[in-house]
């Protein structure tokens, strides 16, 4: 009863990669599929399919929450149809690029010397000319000077 409960009830930890959560819902599953037993004491599998479904519910809810609304999307409009294999929709998790939220709140540049790649202080720098950059051709964009 507990691998039947772990195994229905399986979600991707918040900090859990996909890899980590694939091999924890194998592990999950295989402990399900060697206690779940037909009236002759054999094994009894769980449709792949089920499985994909299974492990696809069980993605993280903010991390994939796009991803899982354009895959029921695309099943309901019958634009995709729904992965037959564990390995396809672990595949297709994993390629999706998650967009990171940004909050605009003001402008910022940020300068990268070659001083700063060696380790030096900037101060070094200010006394040698061939590190120094001709700014009389420049224009800001910000301010238009």
């Amino acid at each position: 009863m507990a691998a039947r409960k772990a195994y229905q009830s399986i979600k991707q930890g918040l900090f859990e990669t996909l890899a980590q959560y694939s091999e924890r819902f194998r592990e999950t599953y295989f402990a399900y599929k060697v206690t779940k037993k037909d009236p002759v004491d054999a094994p009894i599998d769980v449709k792949e399919l089920d499985q994909v479904m299974v492990f696809f519910h069980g993605l993280d809810d903010i991390k994939y929450a796009e991803f899982k609304q354009n895959m029921k999307n695309g099943w309901a409009m019958k634009s995709m149809q729904p992965p037959k294999m564990i390995n396809e929709i672990y595949r297709l998790a994993g390629v999706w690029a998650k967009p990171m939220a940004r909050s605009k709140t003001g402008t910022v540049a940020t300068y990268h010397t070659e001083a700063m790649k060696q380790g030096k202080p900037n101060d070094d720098v200010k006394g040698d000319k061939k590190n120094q950059k001709d700014l009389s051709k420049v224009k800001c964009y910000g301010c238009g000077e």
